[in-house]
């Protein structure tokens, strides 16, 4: 222990005996500044520029992520619903469940498809024939067949008094 002890203090004995040697070779720099030729010897700075560029990459940066949110939410739209899909399915009607989950009615060719959509995937859940879904589009509406772009309230309703266990 008192080993170590003289150790520690011989070696910090050594290390300021350098640092002063080094000390005393330390010349101070006594050269003038060059201020400029404004003969007052102050120098002004504005930082009205920096200010403005800063702005500008902020309203920049905003817009931008405005534009991306109305792209977005533009692009989500078209595939929402009441729109062809392809190969001649149409989405007549969703009705969000919650979170990530829907249920969406869709006519593929004469027959109307019920499916629910969640994280696992879509499964079907009822499939009406080509004369169970005319009698469904009949009953619901009496004036003209199901049309896939207008989406019906009642539609879903319906679906769901005859297809709930």
């Amino acid at each position: 222990m008192r080993l170590l002890a003289a150790a520690t203090a011989s070696l910090v004995a050594v290390l300021m005996l350098t640092a002063s040697a080094s000390a005393a070779g330390f010349k101070r720099d006594q050269t003038p500044l060059n201020l400029g030729s404004g003969g007052s010897g102050t120098v002004h700075s504005s930082s009205g520029g920096a200010f403005a560029r800063l702005g500008l990459g902020l309203v920049l940066v905003v817009a931008l992520i405005f534009g991306i949110y109305w792209f977005m939410k533009r692009s989500g739209r078209s595939r929402a619903g009441g729109g062809k899909l392809r190969g001649g399915i149409d989405v007549v009607a969703t009705a969000p469940l919650g979170p990530n989950r829907a249920v969406h009615l869709l006519r593929v060719g004469d027959e109307l498809v019920l499916v629910g959509a969640a994280e696992g995937g879509v499964r079907p859940i009822k499939v009406y024939s080509g004369s169970e879904a005319d009698a469904l589009a009949e009953a619901l509406d009496p004036s003209g067949p199901l049309r896939p772009a207008q989406p019906s309230r009642n539609l879903i309703d319906e679906l769901r008094r005859r297809t709930a266990r």
